[in-house]
Order: C-alpha cells, then sequence, then structure tokens
C-alpha cells in the first residue's frame, strides 16, 4: 500500500551495481524463522572479506548457497522487475504518461490475470496516500481500513482466480 510508485518502474531486481545486495530470503526454509533472514550478495573484495572474517570469528551465521537458490528466493521480484514491467511500461506509454527508459520493451504479453493484478496494485499504490490523508484528517484509522479493505479484498481475489487458473492449467497438462 504505501511502496514508492518509482520502484514499480525499476529494471534492476539484484542492485546490479551495487558492492552488497540484501533482499528477503522468501524461500519455505527461512520464512518460518520470526529473527528474519536474507540474502547477501557482496560484490566488493574488501567487503566480502570483512564479511568472511565476521564467520570466521563466528560474529555472523551465514548459510552458503548458489545462484539458483537466489534466483528461485526473489522469483517473485524477478517477475515483477522483468517480465510484468513491461505490462506497466505499456500502460504508461498508452496513457501518454511520462515514464523513464528502460531495457524492457513495453508490451502487454502477460497473462490476463497478472495484467488484472498489476492494474490493481496500480490502482491500490495511487488510492493509498489519498485514502490515508483522509483519514488523519478524520482522525479516523477505521475509515482508512473501510476503505482499503474492498480494494484490498479485490486484489487478493485476483490471486485466488490465479490459482485456480493455474489448477486448471495443470490438470489439463496431465
Amino acid at each position: 500500500m504505501f511502496k514508492v510508485r518509482a520502484s514499480d518502474f525499476t529494471d534492476d531486481v539484484m542492485n546490479e551495481t551495487a558492492d552488497v545486495t540484501l533482499g528477503d530470503a522468501w524461500l519455505p526454509e527461512y520464512t518460518k524463522d520470526s529473527k528474519g533472514n536474507n540474502i547477501v550478495i557482496v560484490r566488493h573484495p574488501v567487503i566480502k572479506k570483512l564479511i568472511e572474517n565476521a564467520i570466521d570469528e563466528h560474529l555472523l551465521q551465514v548459510d552458503r548457497t548458489n545462484e539458483e537458490t537466489i534466483f528461485r528466493s526473489q522469483s517473485s521480484h524477478f517477475r515483477h522487475t522483468q517480465t510484468e514491467l513491461s505490462y506497466r511500461l505499456y500502460c504508461k506509454d498508452k496513457r501518454h504518461d511520462w515514464r523513464p527508459q528502460k531495457r524492457v520493451v513495453a508490451g502487454k504479453n502477460i497473462s490476463l490475470i497478472r495484467r488484472r493484478i498489476q492494474d490493481k496494485r496500480s490502482e491500490i499504490c495511487l488510492k493509498t496516500p489519498i485514502l490515508y490523508q483522509h483519514a488523519i484528517e478524520k482522525d479516523s484509522l477505521d475509515y482508512f481500513l473501510k476503505k482499503i479493505t474492498p480494494l484490498v479484498n479485490s486484489y487478493k481475489n485476483l490471486y485466488r482466480i490465479q490459482r485456480i487458473e493455474n489448477k486448471i492449467h495443470r490438470i489439463l497438462k496431465k
């Protein structure tokens, strides 16, 4: 709801030019740990040495992994910044809105349900600050919740539809 709109227009999944990249470890083996876990990609040799020293001195606990696991942990982020960015760019172009130049080409070559999900995310992102400001003016969190809940529910329903579609596709492939 409260994300920065610009993040919907990045094509850089892993902060490609950063010396160190941190990301949530969205993997089943880590999501149940309430302490939190991150993936860490280190590109600078000095920082890599500092981290290795901290590991050796038992100041930092790290599970070493491979690229495939990292990509798997960020699969939804890759989809959002690579595959679905083209649709968000397409929508901007269709409305003749300014948008930054990207490496991804504008297009609508994603499924209808994923387009609807992107549309709903955009609607929620745009309406949230307005509704929240009204709630502040009314001094009523209930006002905000009452107004945002239908949008959130329709967003969740799109994911339900997607799960049903995926099940149907799996059954048809058998």
